[in-house]
Protein backbone atom coordinates (compact mmCIF):
# COMPACT_ATOMS: atom_id res chain seq x y z
CA UNK A 1 0.00 0.00 0.00
CA UNK A 2 1.50 3.33 -1.04
CA UNK A 3 1.05 6.82 0.45
CA UNK A 4 -2.00 7.69 -1.64
CA UNK A 5 -3.70 4.52 -0.50
CA UNK A 6 -2.84 5.26 3.12
CA UNK A 7 -4.39 8.73 2.92
CA UNK A 8 -7.44 7.29 1.22
CA UNK A 9 -7.64 4.80 4.07
CA UNK A 10 -7.79 7.62 6.61
CA UNK A 11 -10.75 9.12 4.73
CA UNK A 12 -12.57 5.81 4.35
CA UNK A 13 -12.17 5.02 8.04
CA UNK A 14 -13.66 8.40 8.87
CA UNK A 15 -16.67 7.81 6.62
CA UNK A 16 -17.44 4.37 7.92
CA UNK A 17 -16.79 5.38 11.52
CA UNK A 18 -19.43 8.10 11.24
CA UNK A 19 -22.20 5.50 10.92
CA UNK A 20 -23.83 4.50 14.22
CA UNK A 21 -23.52 0.82 15.03
CA UNK A 22 -25.11 -0.58 18.16
CA UNK A 23 -22.94 -3.71 18.16
CA UNK A 24 -20.55 -5.50 15.83
CA UNK A 25 -21.54 -8.76 14.14
CA UNK A 26 -20.72 -11.84 16.22
CA UNK A 27 -17.84 -12.63 13.83
CA UNK A 28 -16.20 -9.25 14.55
CA UNK A 29 -14.54 -7.68 17.56
CA UNK A 30 -14.46 -3.88 17.55
CA UNK A 31 -11.39 -2.00 18.77
CA UNK A 32 -11.43 1.80 18.87
CA UNK A 33 -8.51 4.09 18.10
CA UNK A 34 -8.56 7.74 19.18
CA UNK A 35 -5.79 9.70 17.49
CA UNK A 36 -4.76 13.29 16.63
CA UNK A 37 -4.85 12.87 12.84
CA UNK A 38 -5.28 16.62 12.29
CA UNK A 39 -4.30 19.70 14.29
CA UNK A 40 -0.98 20.51 15.92
CA UNK A 41 -0.19 16.85 16.73
CA UNK A 42 -1.13 15.47 13.30
CA UNK A 43 2.42 14.41 12.34
CA UNK A 44 2.77 12.41 15.55
CA UNK A 45 -0.75 10.96 15.42
CA UNK A 46 -0.55 9.79 11.82
CA UNK A 47 2.70 7.95 12.53
CA UNK A 48 1.15 6.18 15.52
CA UNK A 49 -1.94 5.34 13.45
CA UNK A 50 0.03 3.55 10.73
CA UNK A 51 1.61 1.30 13.35
CA UNK A 52 -1.80 0.48 14.85
CA UNK A 53 -3.22 -0.39 11.41
CA UNK A 54 -0.33 -2.74 10.68
CA UNK A 55 -0.74 -4.58 13.98
CA UNK A 56 -4.47 -5.10 13.44
CA UNK A 57 -3.86 -6.39 9.92
CA UNK A 58 -1.30 -8.91 11.17
CA UNK A 59 -3.55 -10.19 13.96
CA UNK A 60 -6.45 -10.61 11.53
CA UNK A 61 -4.21 -12.45 9.06
CA UNK A 62 -3.29 -14.85 11.88
CA UNK A 63 -6.96 -15.64 12.61
CA UNK A 64 -8.09 -12.74 14.76
CA UNK A 65 -9.05 -13.09 18.43
CA UNK A 66 -11.02 -16.14 19.51
CA UNK A 67 -12.01 -16.74 15.90
CA UNK A 68 -13.32 -13.17 15.50
CA UNK A 69 -11.82 -10.66 13.09
CA UNK A 70 -10.84 -7.29 14.59
CA UNK A 71 -12.60 -4.26 13.15
CA UNK A 72 -10.71 -1.04 13.84
CA UNK A 73 -12.88 2.05 14.30
CA UNK A 74 -10.87 5.28 14.19
CA UNK A 75 -11.71 8.75 15.47
CA UNK A 76 -9.74 11.94 14.86
CA UNK A 77 -9.68 14.09 18.00
CA UNK A 78 -8.13 17.04 16.09
CA UNK A 79 -5.46 17.32 18.83
CA UNK A 80 -8.11 18.49 21.33
CA UNK A 81 -8.61 16.74 24.71
CA UNK A 82 -12.35 17.43 24.80
CA UNK A 83 -12.79 15.73 21.42
CA UNK A 84 -10.63 12.82 22.56
CA UNK A 85 -13.03 12.26 25.45
CA UNK A 86 -16.18 12.46 23.33
CA UNK A 87 -14.65 10.17 20.70
CA UNK A 88 -13.76 7.56 23.32
CA UNK A 89 -17.27 7.77 24.82
CA UNK A 90 -18.84 7.21 21.41
CA UNK A 91 -16.59 4.25 20.66
CA UNK A 92 -17.19 2.57 24.01
CA UNK A 93 -20.92 3.33 24.33
CA UNK A 94 -22.40 3.50 20.83
CA UNK A 95 -20.01 1.55 18.62
CA UNK A 96 -19.39 -1.25 21.10
CA UNK A 97 -15.58 -1.12 21.17
CA UNK A 98 -14.11 -3.69 23.56
CA UNK A 99 -10.70 -2.03 23.68
CA UNK A 100 -9.10 1.37 22.99
CA UNK A 101 -5.65 2.19 21.65
CA UNK A 102 -3.56 5.14 20.47
CA UNK A 103 -3.13 8.77 21.53
CA UNK A 104 -0.17 11.10 21.91
CA UNK A 105 0.37 13.65 24.75
CA UNK A 106 -1.06 13.08 28.21
CA UNK A 107 -3.74 15.76 28.04
CA UNK A 108 -5.28 13.57 25.31
CA UNK A 109 -4.37 10.27 26.95
CA UNK A 110 -5.91 11.22 30.31
CA UNK A 111 -9.23 12.09 28.66
CA UNK A 112 -9.46 8.65 27.04
CA UNK A 113 -8.26 6.90 30.22
CA UNK A 114 -11.17 8.36 32.20
CA UNK A 115 -13.65 6.97 29.68
CA UNK A 116 -11.91 3.58 29.69
CA UNK A 117 -12.27 3.41 33.47
CA UNK A 118 -15.95 4.44 33.44
CA UNK A 119 -16.89 2.04 30.63
CA UNK A 120 -14.63 -0.84 31.78
CA UNK A 121 -12.80 -0.96 28.45
CA UNK A 122 -9.02 -1.63 28.34
CA UNK A 123 -6.97 1.25 26.92
CA UNK A 124 -3.32 0.91 25.89
CA UNK A 125 -1.72 4.28 25.14
CA UNK A 126 0.99 4.56 22.50
CA UNK A 127 2.72 7.53 24.17
CA UNK A 128 2.23 8.61 27.78
CA UNK A 129 4.36 9.91 30.66
CA UNK A 130 2.05 11.35 33.35
CA UNK A 131 2.69 9.66 36.70
CA UNK A 132 -0.89 9.80 37.99
CA UNK A 133 -2.19 7.62 35.15
CA UNK A 134 -0.31 4.56 36.38
CA UNK A 135 -2.01 4.28 39.73
CA UNK A 136 -4.68 2.16 41.45
CA UNK A 137 -7.24 4.70 40.22
CA UNK A 138 -6.86 3.61 36.59
CA UNK A 139 -7.44 -0.17 36.48
CA UNK A 140 -8.17 -0.22 32.71
CA UNK A 141 -5.08 1.74 31.59
CA UNK A 142 -1.67 0.62 30.29
CA UNK A 143 1.05 2.28 28.20
CA UNK A 144 4.16 1.26 26.30
CA UNK A 145 6.29 4.31 27.24
CA UNK A 146 7.12 5.93 30.57
CA UNK A 147 8.77 8.90 32.22
CA UNK A 148 11.81 7.05 33.57
CA UNK A 149 13.06 6.07 30.12
CA UNK A 150 13.11 9.69 28.96
CA UNK A 151 14.78 10.95 32.14
CA UNK A 152 17.52 8.32 31.99
CA UNK A 153 18.35 9.04 28.35
CA UNK A 154 18.24 12.84 28.38
CA UNK A 155 19.99 13.48 31.68
CA UNK A 156 22.38 10.56 31.23
CA UNK A 157 23.53 11.98 27.91
CA UNK A 158 24.09 15.49 29.29
CA UNK A 159 26.10 14.10 32.20
CA UNK A 160 28.09 11.91 29.81
CA UNK A 161 28.93 15.07 27.82
CA UNK A 162 30.14 16.88 30.95
CA UNK A 163 27.46 19.59 30.79
CA UNK A 164 27.70 22.07 33.67
CA UNK A 165 24.61 24.25 33.10
CA UNK A 166 21.24 23.72 31.43
CA UNK A 167 17.97 25.46 30.69
CA UNK A 168 14.77 23.42 30.31
CA UNK A 169 11.71 24.47 28.30
CA UNK A 170 8.55 22.37 28.29
CA UNK A 171 5.02 22.38 26.94
CA UNK A 172 2.43 22.88 29.66
CA UNK A 173 1.05 19.38 29.31
CA UNK A 174 1.11 16.97 32.27
CA UNK A 175 3.75 14.60 30.93
CA UNK A 176 6.09 17.25 29.53
CA UNK A 177 5.95 19.26 32.75
CA UNK A 178 6.67 16.24 34.94
CA UNK A 179 9.50 15.25 32.63
CA UNK A 180 11.07 18.70 33.02
CA UNK A 181 10.73 18.54 36.81
CA UNK A 182 12.39 15.11 36.98
CA UNK A 183 15.14 16.15 34.55
CA UNK A 184 15.90 19.20 36.69
CA UNK A 185 15.97 17.17 39.91
CA UNK A 186 18.30 14.54 38.46
CA UNK A 187 20.71 17.11 37.03
CA UNK A 188 20.78 19.15 40.24
CA UNK A 189 21.60 15.98 42.20
CA UNK A 190 24.56 15.48 39.87
CA UNK A 191 25.82 19.02 40.46
CA UNK A 192 24.61 20.60 37.20
CA UNK A 193 23.44 24.22 37.40
CA UNK A 194 19.80 24.42 36.23
CA UNK A 195 19.31 27.98 34.96
CA UNK A 196 15.55 27.72 34.62
CA UNK A 197 12.59 25.42 34.04
CA UNK A 198 9.98 27.30 31.99
CA UNK A 199 6.66 26.21 30.53
CA UNK A 200 4.80 27.47 27.48
CA UNK A 201 1.33 27.00 26.01
CA UNK A 202 1.09 24.10 23.54
CA UNK A 203 1.15 25.41 19.99
CA UNK A 204 3.29 28.47 20.83
CA UNK A 205 4.90 30.01 17.75
CA UNK A 206 7.05 32.77 19.29
CA UNK A 207 9.71 31.62 21.77
CA UNK A 208 11.75 34.83 21.74
CA UNK A 209 11.20 35.76 25.40
CA UNK A 210 12.03 32.27 26.66
CA UNK A 211 15.06 31.99 24.41
CA UNK A 212 16.33 35.39 25.58
CA UNK A 213 16.49 33.95 29.10
CA UNK A 214 18.49 30.97 27.84
CA UNK A 215 20.89 33.33 26.04
CA UNK A 216 21.28 35.63 29.05
CA UNK A 217 21.92 32.68 31.37
CA UNK A 218 24.60 31.38 28.99
CA UNK A 219 23.36 27.85 29.50
CA UNK A 220 25.65 25.22 28.05
CA UNK A 221 22.70 23.02 27.08
CA UNK A 222 19.02 23.41 26.27
CA UNK A 223 16.54 20.62 26.96
CA UNK A 224 13.28 21.08 25.07
CA UNK A 225 10.18 18.96 25.77
CA UNK A 226 7.59 19.79 23.10
CA UNK A 227 5.90 18.62 19.90
CA UNK A 228 7.64 18.68 16.52
CA UNK A 229 5.99 21.93 15.41
CA UNK A 230 7.32 23.62 18.53
CA UNK A 231 10.77 22.04 18.01
CA UNK A 232 10.85 23.67 14.59
CA UNK A 233 9.80 27.10 15.83
CA UNK A 234 12.27 27.15 18.71
CA UNK A 235 15.12 26.13 16.38
CA UNK A 236 14.29 28.97 14.02
CA UNK A 237 14.02 31.32 16.99
CA UNK A 238 17.49 30.34 18.24
CA UNK A 239 18.95 31.21 14.86
CA UNK A 240 17.18 34.58 14.79
CA UNK A 241 18.28 35.54 18.32
CA UNK A 242 21.78 34.10 18.15
CA UNK A 243 21.12 31.57 20.93
CA UNK A 244 23.83 28.91 20.62
CA UNK A 245 24.03 26.39 23.47
CA UNK A 246 26.66 23.71 22.94
CA UNK A 247 23.94 21.04 23.08
CA UNK A 248 20.28 21.34 22.06
CA UNK A 249 18.36 18.18 22.92
CA UNK A 250 14.73 17.62 21.93
CA UNK A 251 12.96 14.96 23.99
CA UNK A 252 10.26 14.49 21.33
CA UNK A 253 9.73 15.16 17.64
CA UNK A 254 13.21 15.61 16.17
CA UNK A 255 12.97 12.09 14.74
CA UNK A 256 10.04 13.03 12.48
CA UNK A 257 10.64 13.81 8.80
CA UNK A 258 8.95 17.20 9.26
CA UNK A 259 11.84 18.29 11.50
CA UNK A 260 14.43 17.74 8.78
CA UNK A 261 12.30 18.91 5.86
CA UNK A 262 11.32 22.19 7.57
CA UNK A 263 14.71 23.04 9.03
CA UNK A 264 17.18 21.71 6.46
CA UNK A 265 20.70 22.79 7.49
CA UNK A 266 19.39 24.25 10.78
CA UNK A 267 18.73 20.68 11.96
CA UNK A 268 22.41 19.76 11.72
CA UNK A 269 24.03 18.95 15.05
CA UNK A 270 20.76 18.91 16.99
CA UNK A 271 20.00 15.99 19.29
CA UNK A 272 16.80 14.02 19.85
CA UNK A 273 15.62 10.75 21.34
CA UNK A 274 14.01 7.60 19.96
CA UNK A 275 12.86 4.28 21.39
CA UNK A 276 13.37 2.46 18.09
CA UNK A 277 15.41 2.82 14.93
CA UNK A 278 16.17 0.44 12.09
CA UNK A 279 18.73 -1.98 13.47
CA UNK A 280 17.33 -1.88 17.03
CA UNK A 281 14.84 -4.32 18.54
CA UNK A 282 16.43 -7.52 17.29
CA UNK A 283 14.36 -9.90 15.20
CA UNK A 284 11.07 -8.26 16.17
CA UNK A 285 12.41 -4.86 15.13
CA UNK A 286 13.56 -6.17 11.76
CA UNK A 287 10.26 -8.00 11.12
CA UNK A 288 8.34 -4.81 11.93
CA UNK A 289 10.56 -2.78 9.62
CA UNK A 290 10.09 -5.17 6.69
CA UNK A 291 6.33 -5.49 7.18
CA UNK A 292 5.91 -1.72 7.40
CA UNK A 293 7.90 -1.09 4.21
CA UNK A 294 5.81 -3.70 2.37
CA UNK A 295 2.59 -2.13 3.60
CA UNK A 296 3.33 1.56 3.13
CA UNK A 297 6.28 1.80 0.75
CA UNK A 298 8.28 3.93 3.18
CA UNK A 299 10.44 3.42 6.24
CA UNK A 300 8.76 3.50 9.66
CA UNK A 301 9.53 5.96 12.41
CA UNK A 302 9.67 5.24 16.11
CA UNK A 303 6.14 6.54 16.73
CA UNK A 304 4.83 3.94 14.29
CA UNK A 305 6.68 1.38 16.41
CA UNK A 306 4.90 2.75 19.50
CA UNK A 307 1.50 2.46 17.80
CA UNK A 308 2.31 -1.07 16.68
CA UNK A 309 3.51 -2.12 20.14
CA UNK A 310 0.46 -0.62 21.88
CA UNK A 311 -1.95 -2.34 19.49
CA UNK A 312 -0.21 -5.71 19.79
CA UNK A 313 -0.32 -5.44 23.59
CA UNK A 314 -4.02 -4.53 23.59
CA UNK A 315 -4.95 -7.31 21.17
CA UNK A 316 -2.92 -9.90 23.06
CA UNK A 317 -4.58 -8.83 26.31
CA UNK A 318 -8.02 -9.19 24.71
CA UNK A 319 -6.99 -12.63 23.44
CA UNK A 320 -6.13 -13.74 26.98
CA UNK A 321 -9.44 -12.40 28.29
CA UNK A 322 -11.37 -14.15 25.50
CA UNK A 323 -10.00 -17.45 26.80
CA UNK A 324 -11.57 -16.91 30.23
CA UNK A 325 -14.76 -18.78 31.20
CA UNK A 326 -17.75 -16.88 29.85
CA UNK A 327 -15.74 -15.15 27.15
CA UNK A 328 -14.36 -11.69 26.59
CA UNK A 329 -17.41 -9.55 27.35
CA UNK A 330 -17.91 -11.19 30.75
CA UNK A 331 -14.23 -11.01 31.68
CA UNK A 332 -14.08 -7.26 30.94
CA UNK A 333 -16.55 -6.55 33.75
CA UNK A 334 -14.14 -7.80 36.44
CA UNK A 335 -11.22 -5.37 36.98
CA UNK A 336 -9.19 -8.06 38.76
CA UNK A 337 -9.52 -10.44 35.83
CA UNK A 338 -8.56 -7.69 33.38
CA UNK A 339 -5.58 -6.62 35.49
CA UNK A 340 -4.42 -10.20 35.83
CA UNK A 341 -4.54 -10.79 32.09
CA UNK A 342 -2.57 -7.67 31.20
CA UNK A 343 -0.07 -8.27 34.01
CA UNK A 344 0.59 -11.70 32.47
CA UNK A 345 1.39 -10.26 29.03
CA UNK A 346 4.80 -10.75 27.45
CA UNK A 347 4.63 -9.42 23.88
CA UNK A 348 7.70 -9.15 21.68
CA UNK A 349 7.63 -5.84 19.79
CA UNK A 350 10.06 -3.45 18.10
CA UNK A 351 10.34 -1.66 21.46
CA UNK A 352 11.47 -4.89 23.08
CA UNK A 353 9.47 -7.20 25.31
CA UNK A 354 6.34 -5.37 26.45
CA UNK A 355 5.31 -6.36 29.95
CA UNK A 356 3.35 -4.28 32.42
CA UNK A 357 3.60 -3.53 36.12
CA UNK A 358 0.52 -3.95 38.32
CA UNK A 359 -0.41 -0.30 37.64
CA UNK A 360 0.10 -0.24 33.87
CA UNK A 361 3.63 1.07 33.34
CA UNK A 362 5.97 -0.88 31.04
CA UNK A 363 8.44 -2.95 33.03
CA UNK A 364 11.22 -1.79 30.71
CA UNK A 365 11.39 1.20 28.34
CA UNK A 366 14.60 2.37 26.68
CA UNK A 367 15.27 5.68 24.91
CA UNK A 368 18.34 6.41 22.77
CA UNK A 369 19.86 9.82 22.04
CA UNK A 370 20.75 10.57 18.43
CA UNK A 371 22.49 13.46 16.68
CA UNK A 372 21.62 14.68 13.19
CA UNK A 373 24.73 14.50 11.04
CA UNK A 374 24.64 14.96 7.29
CA UNK A 375 20.84 14.83 7.37
CA UNK A 376 20.89 11.40 9.08
CA UNK A 377 20.23 10.30 12.66
CA UNK A 378 23.23 8.71 14.42
CA UNK A 379 22.75 7.05 17.80
CA UNK A 380 25.26 8.55 20.24
CA UNK A 381 23.96 7.43 23.65
CA UNK A 382 24.08 5.04 25.37
CA UNK A 383 27.52 4.24 24.04
CA UNK A 384 27.00 0.49 24.50
CA UNK A 385 23.60 -0.70 23.32
CA UNK A 386 21.75 -3.33 25.35
CA UNK A 387 21.72 -6.79 23.75
CA UNK A 388 18.89 -6.98 21.15
CA UNK A 389 15.98 -9.23 21.85
CA UNK A 390 13.46 -10.93 19.64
Amino acid sequence: MRKAAVLAGFLLIGVFAGCRRAQAPVSQLVVGEVEPLTGRLAAEGQNVHKGVLLAVKEVNAAGGIGGRQVRLEVRDDQSKPELAQSAAEELASKVGALGLVGEYVDSQVAAVAQVAKAKQVPFVAAASLQKELVSPGHPYFWRVSNLAGFVRATTGFLLDQGVRSVSILHANTPGSKQLAEDQAARLKEAGVRVDGVSGYAPGTQDFSSLLARVRDARSEALLFNGAVGEDIQVTKGMRALGVEPRIVLFAFGADLKEFLSELGPLAEGKYGTVAWEKGLGGGAGQAFYEAYVREYGEEPGQLAAHGYAAARALLDGLRLLAEKPGGLEKALKDPRTVSGAFSALAVQTPLGMVQFTAYGDPVSYQRYVFQIRGGQRRIVFPRVFPSPTG
